[in-house]
Order: structure tokens, then sequence, then C-alpha cells
């Protein structure tokens, strides 16, 4: 089956909402370590969290149908990027409420918005070897999502404090198609030209 078509199955339903993050979903962050922790977070986690987040440009919220809210409708997810305006590298935290069912559809739906956005060049996505497995599976099946290198070659041996580190890239819309212009547009004219006036 194709990948089209898996992923018009698996938004029949309705896709989930990727949105921007905003102040308010502090709540949700909080909400997720002590569902996570069994407590409360302490007085200086904001401050810890607010230094974290420095280190990245992007921000996003991940929304999705989950029967632990009332509404049957709310956050899963929270993404969070680095980008130096052509390369976007994300992160994923996935709150513990998410299912396997929200994961899915939440990297599916957010690698598809990004490919489609014209400010972004390639995505490019660091993992441990566990993760791996899973942007393997989706490669297969669900997104244009490709292994730098080759497969069972896209990897940085000890690039990571827990092991390997692997890589796996998709093209974002930005520049598309500006190499196939440089080859059969003005250079080639150029090219020709300059041939033919060789020959007289």
């Amino acid at each position: 089956m194709k990948p089209k078509i898996r992923r018009a199955k698996l938004f029949r339903e309705g896709h989930p909402t990727i949105r921007e993050t905003v102040a308010e979903d502090v709540k949700w962050l909080c909400v997720a370590y002590e569902v996570e922790l069994g407590e409360p977070p302490p007085p200086q986690w904001t401050d810890h969290l607010s230094q974290s987040m420095g280190r990245f440009d992007l921000f996003w919220m991940i929304e999705d149908n989950n029967q632990r809210f009332d509404k049957g409708f709310g956050p899963v997810g929270f993404v969070y990027a680095q980008f130096d305006d052509w390369k976007l590298t994300p992160h994923v935290q996935w709150f513990q409420w998410s299912t396997m069912r929200n994961k899915l559809r939440g990297t599916v739906e957010w690698f598809m918005q990004m490919r489609r956005n014209k400010d972004v060049g390639v995505i490019v996505v660091h993992s441990s070897e566990e993760n791996s497995k899973w942007f393997g599976k989706l490669s297969h099946t669900w997104l244009p999502l490709f292994a730098i290198g080759g497969r069972g070659r896209n990897y940085t041996p000890f690039g990571r404090p827990d092991g390997n580190e692997y890589l796996w890239y998709m093209k974002g819309k930005r520049g598309y198609g500006r190499v196939k212009r440089h080859i059969h547009g003005k250079d080639e004219k150029d090219i020709e030209n300059k041939a033919q006036r060789s020959q007289v």
C-alpha cells in the first residue's frame, strides 16, 4: 500500500492539530511532569524549563483525539526544534497519556506539514538506536523520510551518550526545483550560445 493511501486512511476521521505554542501551554508541561513523576514540579522547574527552551527556536503543540480529555481532544505531545533558516532539527516529548495512535498520527501530520512549509529546506532527525526502528518503519510505510547514507549505514558511532546516533532526512519546500532550473534554465542557454559562437 502506498504511503499516500495509508495517510488517507490514518486521517479519514480528521487530522491532528499542529499549532504553535502559547504561554498558557506551560500548564500542560506542568501536568505532564506531575503525571509522569507523581508530584508537582518544584518552584525552580519553570526557570530550568525556560533555560532549556532557550536553546531552541520553534515550538509546537500536537493535539489529537484522546479519551483522557472531557472533550475527547487535547494536547498529546510537545515538539521543539532548532532552525537555521534552512535546516529544521526537531525533538518531541510525548505526554504520558498519549497513545501509540496519537504518536503515529501526530508524527505523520507534523512531518507532512513541515514538508509543505516553504520556509523549510530540509528536516533532519537525530535519533537513538531504539528510536531509529520507529523512523525506519515510518520511512517504509508512511512518510518520504530517508536514511542519510543509506539504511543500515545512517549512524554515527558513539554519537550519543547512550550509543550510536542515527540520522534521517526529509526534503522541504524551500528551494524546491532550483537545481532543475539551474540545469535547464538560463545556464543551459548560456552553454548553448557559447557552443554556437565557438562554431562560427
